[in-house]
Parts: structure tokens; sequence; C-alpha cells
């Protein structure tokens, strides 16, 4: 073998033996690269608030009526960051909050002082309390308050309010309303009402025997009268009684009384016109029982602007029970909002007439009025 192939050779295994030296030397040097959190690992979590109840819920158990109850609801910040207490809401207005502190130091306790009233109330009750803070994994808590209001006197409808719900002109309808007391001499006397749509009157006054307890009862007598004209009631019956303790009630009454007419619509909406353009639409009158009647004549009253140039034209059905009034005009020239009612005077005996609400707003197209 030549000199010459002898150091090539030579030089070729001399690289070779120095390779892995090289190679471990690059390996042992190379800086360490972090390892890639999976997607769904959890932040680093740094200093925050954690606000504790003693309890969320609070049972007052039997109360009477008269007797509003209190209870002391102690809370902490068990975190390591200021806690805010921003609301503390009752979803009554029968309940009510007063906090010594809103704003907690990490470590510190505070104390909700939560009042709740029972009056006007009786059976079972269930009220919340939202309670909204900085603490970033409780922002919103609900503490729950229940009770069992036993009344002073206890009140038949159950709900305490008298609903006569919708009745035609000329109906009669009774209610018997129950007034029972915790006194040996319970009585009640002196049942009014605002409307005089509604008579109430005192039946009489026994002992009653409930749940084991002997108690007087008043039953008092609520006449809806056949002559009542239509209308809303949103009315009190109110009565005074001998018990020192409930000297006044009120029980909320209320109902409508219709006539025998109605309308589809009820009431004629005209949408937004241009100045100038045509409009039509139609109202069908009819009777809750179903009896034939006439229409004598149907107008136009305006309540706000001058009146409108509109007509209309009551076609009466075959059975002669209801009528569908076509209704055409045309839109004034001035741009304003216009209301008037569209007056039906017809030979029903006690609703010669019905009013329908009619309202039409004039505006040019563009205008941004």
């Amino acid at each position: 073998m030549s000199k010459c192939r002898t150091i090539t050779l030579l030089g070729l295994l001399a690289t070779l033996a120095a390779a892995p030296a090289a190679i471990a030397q690059d390996t042992t040097t190379a800086p360490a690269q972090p390892a890639t959190p999976p997607p769904d690992a959890p932040a680093t979590a740094g200093p925050r608030p954690v606000l504790i109840f003693e309890t969320t819920k609070h049972d007052f158990g039997k109360v009477p009526e008269e007797k509003p109850q209190e209870f002391s609801l102690k809370f902490s910040n068990k975190g390591d960051d200021r806690l805010v207490i921003t609301e503390f809401k009752p979803s009554c207005g029968c309940t009510t909050v007063k906090l010594d502190k809103k704003d907690l130091p990490p470590g510190e306790s505070a104390v909700a002082i939560i009042r709740f009233d029972p009056i006007l109330k009786q059976g079972p009750q269930h009220n919340t309390i939202t309670v909204r803070s900085n603490d970033p994994d409780n922002p919103v808590q609900t503490i729950e308050i229940t009770g069992d209001v036993v009344p002073r006197v206890i009140i038949d409808p159950a709900k305490r309010i008298v609903e006569l719900g919708t009745l035609p002109r000329g109906s009669t309808k009774s209610i018997i309303v129950t007034f029972t007391g915790r006194t040996d001499d319970f009585a009640v006397r002196n049942p009014t009402l605002l409307t005089d749509a509604i008579s109430a009157k005192v039946l009489d006054t026994k002992p009653v025997e409930i749940d084991g307890q002997k108690l007087r009862q008043t039953r008092i007598e609520l006449t809806l009268k056949s002559d009542a004209k239509p209308q809303k009631i949103q009315d009190n019956l109110t009565v005074r009684t001998n018990d020192p303790l409930a000297r006044i009630i009120r029980v909320p009454v209320s109902g409508e009384i219709v006539g025998t007419l109605k309308s589809e619509p009820a009431s004629v909406q005209l949408g937004i016109l241009a100045p100038g353009s045509e409009f039509s639409s139609t109202v069908t009158v009819s009777t809750i029982a179903g009896t034939p009647f006439g229409i004598k004549d149907v107008r136009y009253v305006s309540r706000a602007g001058p009146d409108l140039d509109i007509s209309f034209d009551p076609k009466k059905s075959d059975k002669g029970d209801s009528y569908t009034i076509a209704i055409k005009g045309k839109a004034p020239a001035d741009e304003r909002r216009y209301a008037g009612d569209m007056v039906v005077q017809t030979d029903s005996a006690g609703d010669e007439v019905l009013r329908l609400p009619v309202f039409i707003t004039i505006r040019a197209p563009g205008s941004g009025q």
C-alpha cells in the first residue's frame, strides 16, 4: 500500500473515532426545550378571593304572621386576595339584608343580618337571596330562605286574592270569603269596596275547628250586580276585625265586566303612511252570545289632530250576529300622529255604543321623524 493511501485511511479512521465524541458533546451542551403543556391544562392561578358562607340555607320554621324574624349569616374570605361583595339581593320585598361590611381582606369574616317580615303571608314560603362578588370561581351564589307562616287571620281564598274573571254584562256571580281568627271572640264587620259593581255583606260568625284548633270564622259574601256596567275591576275588600293585632284587613278583588259586543281586532292600527296615500282595513263586530243585532251608524271621532278622510261600510253576516266593517280613507298631508275612535252605534240593549281606538302616523319616506 502506498504512503498516500495509508495517510488517507488513517485520517478517515480518526474522523470516525472523533464523531461520537462530537455527537455526545452536542447532546450535552444543547439547551433543553420546555415541554409544551396540553391544550386543556389550567392556567397558573394567582391570588384570588374565595367567598364561603357558613350556610346557604335557613329555615325559620313556623312563623307567626305578626312577628318578623331575623338570623345572622356569617361569611368569610378564604382566599388570598381582597373580596368585594357587589350585590346581596332578596327575591321578595318581605326579606331585607343588612351587611356590616362588603370589603374583606384575606382571612376576614363578616355578618349579614337577614330579616323576614311575614305580614300578609300565610303557609309555606320560599325566598332566595342572590349574592354577587369578585370570587372568580363562584361570582354568583344563592341563599335559600324558607318558613311556614302561621297567619293571625286565615283567609280563604288561600292566595288572599278574589278573582272574578271575565264576565259578560248582565252576569251575576257570588263568592264567599272567609276570615278565621284565633281570639275567643273573633268577628269581622263593615266589609266595604270602592266599586259600586259589587256588594258585600256579612253572612255569619261561628266556631270552627282547623287542625285540632278551636277558632272562630266569619263568612262574607261578595256579589257582582247584574246591572254593573262594562269595566275593569281592581279593588280591595276592606274589613275590620276585633283582633287588636289585625284590626284592618284588605283583600284584593279583580275582574272584568265586558259588553255583549266584541270586536276583532280590538283597535284599528293603520300604521305609518306617506302623506296623501290611501289606506284600508277591516273590523269584525259580533256578540258574545251570538245573538242578532243591528248597526245604525259608524263614524270617526278625533281625539288628537283634525278629522281623517275615512269611511266605513258595514256588511251584515247571513246569521245577523256579526258585521264586517270595511275601512277606507286617504292619509292627510300633515306629518303627525292621529288618534281617535271608531264609534259604532248599535241596537244591542245595554251596548248601544262600541268604541274602537284608531291610530295612524303620517310620515314622508326618508323623513326620519
